[in-house]
């Protein structure tokens, strides 16, 4: 029986059960986050998609993980312990290790701190994603050396020169490059297709440059990229020849048209030059 003793006011009471547990307020800033939908890992790809991925350091090395799930230090601490529970070495293929974090990380719910991580915790995390970047950047361009090495050592087995050729497939519309793009194509390719975006623009016909004035301008405006920029438009570049299609007189045109009829006995074609294409894609 409950019985209210030299008091002259009821507060409002709470009657907990007995059993229940209590947590402590540092306990309760620590929740567990749960994800309305489950990470599709089928589709993970590090690679294409680097803001998804994150880097952890483990005792047998650097392995790839999604990023949600590389919160704070302890999944490294629970990888190292199930490498040691499953008898992995650094001899163990690293694939195999790879895939067994994929598959450990379905499993585990990652933690998320209400409180705010220091800010030496933070500037270590920053480190490790500033080093996990700059590898996944040197991977990428190490491939690309790699690639272009690979046709320049084609071009020298074929006895021909670095001079850009194609060869088209009429059925499957799948080009084949030989050669090297050099970046005065590059170079044209760029002010060209900025000179379509300058003169489409409605300040330019309030005011229209000359010719001279707006290559004169984009001159200037290319000297100031960076390298990074400036390989980006060539990739974009390669990627428009790739497709079958080439770019001229401010428009998307045929592949086809802008090279010449002459075809080398190993089925390829150079570009025409300097001849001004009427056709159209």
């Amino acid at each position: 029986m409950l019985q209210i003793l030299k008091s002259s006011k009821i507060r409002t009471c709470i009657i907990i059960p007995k059993g229940t547990s209590f947590h402590s307020p540092r306990t309760l800033a620590r929740i567990r986050h749960k994800s309305s939908r489950a990470f599709d890992f089928a589709n993970f790809d590090p690679h294409a998609n680097p803001n998804e991925a994150s880097a952890i350091y483990t005792s047998l090395g650097w392995f790839f993980i999604p990023l949600k799930y590389n919160t704070d230090k302890q999944p490294r601490l629970l990888l190292d312990q199930e490498f040691k529970r499953n008898r992995f070495t650094t001899n163990t293929n690293h694939e195999k290790i790879q895939q067994f974090i994929y598959k450990w990380c379905q499993d585990y719910t990652p933690t998320i701190y209400k409180k705010k991580m220091s800010s030496k915790i933070e500037s270590e995390q920053k480190k490790l994603q500033l080093l996990f970047r700059q590898q996944m950047s040197d991977k990428i361009h190490t491939e690309e050396e790699a690639k272009a090495k690979e046709i320049e050592r084609a071009n020298k087995a074929n006895g021909v020169s670095d001079k850009l050729r194609f060869k088209l497939d009429p059925q499957t519309q799948q080009v084949e490059i030989r050669g090297i793009l050099k970046m005065t194509n590059v170079f044209n390719y760029y002010i060209q297709k900025q000179t379509q975006r300058i003169q489409s623009d409605a300040d330019y016909k309030k005011s229209p440059l000359t010719t001279r004035e707006i290559r004169s301008t984009l001159s200037k405006d290319w000297s100031g990229l960076s390298p990074e920029k400036k390989d980006a438009v060539k990739q974009e570049y390669l990627k428009l020849l790739s497709s079958g299609k080439d770019y001229h007189l401010g428009e998307v045109v045929d592949l086809d048209s802008r090279l010449s009829d002459e075809v080398s006995e190993d089925g390829f074609r150079f570009k025409k030059s300097k001849i001004v294409n009427k056709h159209r894609a």
